[in-house]
């Protein structure tokens, strides 16, 4: 056996393991979705008292420590094992873009108009999804200042457990544009603590992620029970 654990969550299958030696294991799926290490070496180790990562202020003085090294993000990223002709979407597709054949590119506004700071203005993902235009979502995503923050961990007022967790909005954003068929199976090898899965989850789409850190699985885990339990009360929440 390859990974430690599996959890079955409703429509959603939860791997704790490492995603590239379980490839050839995973069940059958119709489109990936994945947000993957971007080969960039992120300093996730931030103290409360540095002024200039701010954002991880409210969990550091909680916990008086940073989180782990995201992994496989000190070397580059290859997104060759995981492409195919079914829908893909990779976040960060700029910084491995030499890899990737033609395609179409969507934007994240994480500012919305407003001036820059020292973090990034937008983002960008890469798809083989057919199109001639260049989407832009928008959603406030900058340091503490979160449009649609009750998505962090699955509750209001939980506190961040991944140090670059995206919105579920966004990655509801991502499903449409891929414009899956109805009941299509997502797969998502670099999970984190299941922003997709909640999304996909909430848009009736089976999601099996993987994930290597156990801190972030449970996280998951969590989230992806919560929403199940009364999905009606979340997906109206899925529009940003």
């Amino acid at each position: 056996m390859n990974w430690c654990r599996v959890e079955r969550i409703g429509n959603a299958t939860l791997y704790l393991g490492d995603s590239e030696a379980l490839r050839h294991l995973l069940p059958a799926h119709d489109a990936l979705l994945c947000d993957p290490p971007y080969g960039i070496a992120v300093a996730t180790d931030i103290g409360a008292g540095d002024i200039r990562r701010a954002a991880f202020a409210g969990d550091f003085t909680r916990r008086q420590k940073g989180y782990r090294p995201i992994k496989g993000d000190d070397r580059p990223f290859d997104p060759n094992p995981w492409l195919s002709e079914r829908p893909t979407l990779f976040w960060g597709a700029n910084y491995f873009a030499h890899r990737l054949p033609a395609g179409r590119w969507l934007g994240w506004d994480k500012r919305e108009g407003l001036k820059p700071n020292c973090q990034s203005d937008m983002e960008l993902a890469w798809t083989n999804v057919p199109g001639n235009t260049v989407r832009l979502h928008r959603q406030m995503w900058s340091g503490m200042v979160r449009r649609g923050d009750f998505w962090r961990c699955g509750q209001h007022g939980s506190r961040r457990e991944h140090p670059t967790e995206k919105p579920v909005q966004l990655m509801a954003w991502c499903i449409r544009m891929m414009r899956l068929k109805p009941g299509a199976v997502i797969l998502d090898p670099y999970m984190g603590v299941g922003t997709a899965g909640a999304a996909a989850v909430l848009m009736d789409h089976p999601y099996v992620g993987v994930e290597c850190e156990t801190r972030y699985f449970n996280a998951a885990c969590d989230r992806l029970a919560l929403v199940q339990r009364d999905p009606a009360a979340w997906a109206g929440k899925l529009a940003a």
